[in-house]
């Protein structure tokens, strides 16, 4: 009898260990099964968190909720841009837009009206009184052409060596007085700039490219730019001053060559006129009267032009709120994003300061020097995009405008504004395609910051 109860006994023990080993070991499977990435939420009856796939926000907002933006990481902001673009709701809104009334692209508007006049410092008198501290050329500038054709075409009286400056340039003096500096071309049209964003020597059609597309984008700010063919020796040789003229070099078949002074210039590298003919060409961008004096300001989104060392903007996500918004006033910010969308679309990489009218506040950024502009069509270095992309604001009237232009194609109005040129054409056909592409990025880009913030947050 004690052995039968001791039996019964071991045997309960024995099914009450099994019990709960049993337990253990579904709990353990349950456990494990949930977390695995196979599994099915519909066959248990109950919904299970999915992990966040990679293009989700990086930066927390105060209250829980996640953004995308601002970020420093340009994988992360190309990828957005490239869903946008796939965005088949997004694409049918840049298919659908009206172009805004009170801009207008016609044939009309675009040609320009001459104007004659008897005495060149007339003409020179007309762009001189064009300039305030928001703008360089009205909107409608109806005597711009009798300016650029007496730019193109007037006597040399002078040329001469810059004081200051990175690149090869010659400060000529026209009939009238009139001062502009001529870019001499270093690349053909189709030449293609490797290496890092802002490498390579000035690209002079970038230059008058640069003035057009800042008329088509209504910010005005760029100094008139022309096209012009010089004979080294009847037109610049002659007038030489005795600075320009020491860096004409002696051999006997490149006397006619020249590698002027500047900070990078020296004599192996040199510029020579067409063997052909004789002729150079290059831009030539009108000066300001002497009694507008600029201010050279260091922008605060300027690169290190140090390959292992990045800049504070580079790594700094929130750079825009904590280091910029505070001491700079709205407008120069929006100035500042102005001019990043217009160097997006060249490609220049190389605003490392931006000149404003001295002892005016209100000032805009003048875009000046733009010669490191359409380097490689292939490449769209969004880190110009900066001012944007981390401070998600913009005017609305720039939004306007650019929805108006992508309406029209920036493509078909550069060709447009720049046919009456004396180089046309300025641009080859991917350099114009790249055109067309980097302002649908920037639209999405835009976008992008209208769903993270609204209307009212990004729209200025």
């Amino acid at each position: 009898m004690k052995l039968r109860s001791r039996l019964s006994l071991y045997t309960l023990i024995i099914s009450g260990f099994s019990f709960f080993v049993s337990v253990i070991i579904l709990v353990t499977f349950d456990y494990s099964v949930s977390d695995s990435p196979k599994f099915n939420s519909k066959s248990r009856g109950h919904k299970v968190e999915q992990k966040a796939p990679i293009s989700q926000p990086l930066v927390q907002k105060q209250n829980g909720s996640s953004k995308l933006l601002p970020t420093v990481d340009l994988t992360l902001i190309s990828r957005l841009i490239d869903d946008k673009l796939n965005n088949a709701q997004f694409m049918d809104k840049l298919i659908s837009i009206n172009p805004i009334d009170e801009i207008n692209f016609d044939s009309e508007s675009l040609s320009i009206q001459s104007t004659h006049h008897d005495r060149p410092e007339s003409i020179w008198n007309i762009a001189a009184n064009w300039i305030n501290a928001r703008e360089i050329i009205p909107e409608n500038a109806s005597n711009l052409d009798s300016i650029t054709r007496l730019m193109v075409e007037s006597k040399i009286v002078k040329s001469s060596i810059p004081s200051k400056g990175t690149q090869l340039k010659v400060m000529l003096v026209l009939d009238g007085n009139q001062q502009v500096l001529f870019k001499p071309m270093r690349f053909p049209r189709d030449h293609i700039i490797n290496g890092e964003p802002y490498a390579g020597s000035d690209r002079h059609n970038g230059e008058i490219v640069a003035f057009h597309l800042s008329r088509i984008l209504n910010l005005r700010t760029a100094p008139i730019t022309v096209g012009r063919r010089l004979h080294v020796t009847k037109e610049l040789k002659s007038t030489a001053s005795a600075n320009l003229l020491a860096t004409f070099l002696t051999q006997t078949d490149l006397t006619d060559c020249f590698y002027g002074r500047c900070l990078y210039c020296n004599q192996r590298d040199y510029i020579c006129p067409n063997q052909k003919d004789g002729f150079l060409e290059g831009a030539l961008v009108l000066m300001f009267p002497s009694r507008f004096r600029l201010e050279r300001v260091r922008s605060p989104w300027q690169r290190t032009y140090k390959t292992k060392v990045k800049a504070k903007w580079e790594i700094d996500g929130l750079y825009c709120y904590n280091r910029v918004v505070p001491v700079l006033t709205i407008q120069r910010i929006l100035d500042l994003i102005d001019t990043s969308i217009f160097d997006y679309l060249l490609g220049n990489a190389d605003r490392h300061h931006y000149e404003i009218f001295r002892g005016t506040p209100e000032s805009a950024i003048l875009l000046i020097d733009n010669g490191k502009s359409f380097g490689n069509p292939f490449k769209d270095e969004l880190s110009i995009l900066a001012p944007l992309y981390q401070c998600c604001l913009v005017r609305r009237s720039t939004y306007r405008r650019l929805l108006t232009v992508e309406k029209n194609g920036l493509s078909n109005l550069i060709e447009t504004f720049t046919r009456k040129d004396p180089l046309y054409p300025l641009l080859t056909g991917e350099h114009l395609f790249a055109l067309d592409r980097r302002l649908k990025q920037i639209l999405a880009l835009i976008d992008i910051c209208l769903d993270e913030k609204g209307e009212s947050k990004v729209f200025q």
